[in-house]
């Protein structure tokens, strides 16, 4: 890729050619240039720098960013950066709260209401007057000097009568009341033998209700019941499985091969298979081919299959480590086939991963 159509690529994400170029003299990057004299740009060129411009923007300093580079010495440019987004935080608002005014009611007064719908009768019972006791005598100078015979009797008869009246209206108005209370009473009972008809309906319709519930969780407990003796199968057959192949699992361990069969110097072909996640943008290798050295026995031997596990240090960044977990299986005394798992970590932090398919064939040995 010319040095036209990178700029012209890299002005998308606003860097010009002025940044290229004081990131290639700043990281001492030695970029290939054709017989003419212009230089050649790698897609590997392209995304660093774009990874460049997001770490500056996020406010890294170019020696943060040149730390974060991989610099192996058979390339100038291992590894490509990718910036990893800071992780954004939501602002949460309380939830908003409506002041509810307390409003007074005004509680309505009970009234008494007196059946047969007539009003209340209070009557104002007046306490009964004690019988008045006999007129004095008028003295000659108020009657005019008349005496009429038996006139105190006559003022004590009208005012016995006069009393007998008005008790016999207070006895009237005590017996309209009395029968008021009467049929209160009446009514209350009949209410209080209505609401307990309602009780006794209420306790037959809740037991109905209970019984129903009780038939409902019975039904669903043998639901229950029935499935938990289908799982109790299931995991019984399973268990017979697991049983047959752990006695499968002791017979290929009683056939184990020697682990000394495994030492010796072999040449590593290894296909990529799938990269499980790269979040810094590694430059994970297609194909690898190199002579892998096993000088003790591996310790971990199952049957026909060893587990070899090796880790590499960068000199160029000591936070980088590469691990590299060979399972491979003895297909004949010269010939090895298995997997290669390569693991990135950064400060111990796990940030690619790769799978291989590798086959090895023991130098020094006829194919």
């Amino acid at each position: 890729m010319n040095e036209h159509r990178v700029l012209e690529t890299l002005g998308r994400y606003k860097i010009d050619e002025q940044e290229v170029s004081e990131w290639e003299n700043t990281l001492g990057l030695d970029i290939p240039v054709d017989p003419n004299g212009n230089k050649l740009y790698s897609k590997q060129h392209l995304n660093l720098f774009k990874n460049i411009k997001k770490h500056l923007l996020l406010g890294r300093s170019i020696t943060e960013i040149k730390k974060l580079l991989v610099l192996p010495v058979e390339k100038k440019i291992e590894a490509r950066m990718h910036s990893v987004p800071e992780p954004v935080i939501e602002k949460t608002h309380p939830p908003e709260t409506h002041t509810i005014p307390s409003i007074l009611l005004a509680q309505p007064s009970e009234k008494n209401i007196l059946p047969l719908g007539e009003a209340s009768i209070t009557p104002s019972i007046r306490p009964i007057k004690r019988f008045a006791s006999l007129p004095r005598r008028l003295s000659s100078g108020q009657t005019g000097g008349v005496q009429r015979p038996n006139t105190g009797l006559l003022l004590l008869v009208d005012r016995l009568m006069a009393e007998k009246d008005e008790l016999q209206s207070t006895l009237v108005k005590l017996e309209k009341q009395k029968t008021h209370l009467f049929q209160g009473n009446e009514m209350f009972k009949e209410r209080v033998s209505e609401l307990q008809h309602q009780i006794l309906q209420l306790d037959e319709q809740l037991k109905v209700q209970e019984n129903i519930q009780l038939m409902d969780d019975k039904a669903k407990l043998q639901k229950e019941l029935i499935l938990a003796e289908r799982r109790q199968s299931e995991v019984d057959h399973e268990v017979t499985q697991l049983q047959k192949q752990v006695q499968h699992l002791k017979a290929s361990l009683a056939n184990q091969i020697e682990p000394r069969n495994f030492i010796g110097s072999w040449l590593q072909e290894a296909h990529l298979k799938e990269v499980v996640f790269d979040n810094f943008g590694i430059n994970i290798e297609n194909t690898q081919s190199r002579i892998v050295k096993i000088t003790t026995p591996p310790e971990r031997l199952f049957g026909h299959t060893a587990i070899i596990e090796t880790s590499f240090d960068y000199q160029t960044n000591t936070l980088w480590k590469r691990t590299e977990t060979l399972v491979v299986s003895i297909l004949s005394e010269n010939r090895l086939q298995g997997e290669l798992i390569a693991e990135y970590t950064l400060d111990g932090t796990p940030v690619a991963r790769a799978i291989y398919t590798v086959t090895c064939q023991r130098q020094g040995a006829r194919s």
